[in-house]
């Protein structure tokens, strides 16, 4: 271990700079990736999802995550690559839309080039299943394979015994406060001292950028599904500090793949549940001590709780039940990503929310799915989107209401309409 560190050499902040930005400037050439949801895209998102970053979503229901991910895999492959088939999804997808529509009332019309367009897409799309974090991780390791046979400026740059200018992928992992609201956060909060470097970790050279063109089966999005489930089955078959240490090895992972030029920069979505139990308000707020003092609870993270499910007051009567919606896995979960997006159920007006209140069935009251951002730690640039010199705005707290339209073939689409603009003050 001591060998390793004492390879690394210091790197000039000039150095590190221009990397920064020759990687900005090439992601903001290649464009934002979209859901096909013009409220996520344009209002929440304020332009998309940007490639080369970790984009986690916790889905009340797991259905409506899948849909949102693979709509999103759909608008990639349908609209093309590029800036400009970014800016025109929705032309896209309503061309698609009449396509499809077309074929369905004369089917005997063109068969053969709609059949030869689905084709196309579904052969862009390459599916694996794993069954463990480890499966996961030789899966991600298979790609960076693909490409290692290629020349490129890294083995060039190496050969010539240029010195190393990045840190390895490990040492550029967040390190995020820990999260203590409740015990099971508490057993799974990620330790604070660093782990051993990743064996799939290499460093590049001060010219990252690849000659030629990147080949086309390099991914654009890299969509990983039930990820709660991959992380609970690790929890429970190992002990806690390995579990934190390949959870840790796995964020490191994933933002290499994610920085890396000579991998075409691919977006990753991380599929993840929430948990939402219903408690006594008056429980969460005041616990009570072996001498029987009251002690004030610690409250949730703000960038792991909903603003629509706030704290629940001391005012509130004893009984008064407290509904709660966070992500599974907390802060082990939020440290892998640039961005994390929570999407929750709630009631679509003042109506339902009585009606819901009033114990009725689902079947009398309607609801529309909220998508918040909890965590922004990229931001957007303001003003041009190619002065990347100028300054981030976040997109914490930023939310929009979207419903699933099955007469849309089941889309995610915008819940009340077009709009402008919507403001959110921060409590």
């Amino acid at each position: 271990m001591s060998n390793s560190h004492a390879s690394l050499q210091p790197v000039p902040a000039s150095e590190l700079l221009d990397q920064e930005l020759a990687r900005k400037e090439r992601l903001c050439r290649k464009g934002n990736l979209r859901t096909g949801c013009r409220e996520l895209d344009e209002y929440v998102l304020l332009g998309g999802l940007e490639r080369g970053s970790v984009v986690g979503l916790s889905v009340e229901e797991e259905e409506m995550g899948l849909l949102i991910g693979l709509q999103t895999v759909a608008n990639v492959v349908a609209g093309g690559r590029g800036r400009g088939a970014g800016h025109h999804y929705a032309a896209s997808n309503r061309a698609a839309a009449k396509a499809a529509e077309g074929a369905d009332q004369q089917p005997s019309r063109e068969p053969t080039r709609t059949e030869k367009r689905v084709q196309d897409c579904l052969e862009r799309i390459s599916i694996s299943r794993v069954f463990d974090i480890e499966g996961l991780r030789q899966v991600l390791g298979e790609l960076e394979d693909a490409v290692s046979t290629r020349p490129s400026p890294v083995a060039r740059g190496m050969e010539a015994g240029s010195k190393l200018d990045t840190v390895r992928p490990e040492q550029q992992v967040r390190q995020r406060a820990e999260v203590r609201d409740s015990e099971e956060e508490d057993s799974l909060s990620p330790p604070q001292s660093p782990y051993p470097q990743s064996p799939t970790a290499q460093p590049r050279d001060g010219n990252p950028s690849p000659e030629g063109p990147i080949p086309s089966s390099l991914p654009d999005l890299i969509l990983i599904t039930h990820t709660s489930a991959l992380l609970s089955s690790l929890f429970t078959t190992r002990d806690k500090p390995t579990a934190h240490e390949s959870t840790f090895l796995l964020a490191s992972h994933l933002q290499y793949l994610t920085r890396s030029p000579i991998l075409g920069d691919p977006l990753i979505m991380l599929l993840n549940s929430t948990t939402s139990p219903f408690s006594p308000a008056h429980d969460d707020v005041v616990t009570a001590t072996v001498n029987d003092e009251p002690r004030q609870a610690k409250l949730p993270e703000p960038t792991l709780s909903s603003i629509f499910n706030p704290p629940p007051q001391a005012s509130h009567p004893p009984g008064h039940a407290s509904y709660r919606n966070k992500p599974s896995f907390g802060q082990v979960f939020a440290q892998m990503l640039d961005l994390h997006l929570l999407c929750t159920r709630v009631p679509r007006t003042k109506e339902d929310v009585a009606a819901a209140g009033g114990g009725l069935g689902s079947e009398f009251v309607s609801y529309v799915w909220v998508v918040e951002v909890l965590l922004d730690e990229t931001g957007v640039y303001e003003g041009s989107a190619f002065d990347i010199c100028g300054a981030r705005r976040s997109r914490e707290q930023r939310w929009g209401a979207v419903y699933v339209d099955e007469l849309k073939g089941g889309t995610v689409v915008d819940a009340f309409g077009e709009r402008t603009t919507r403001a959110i003050k921060s409590t």
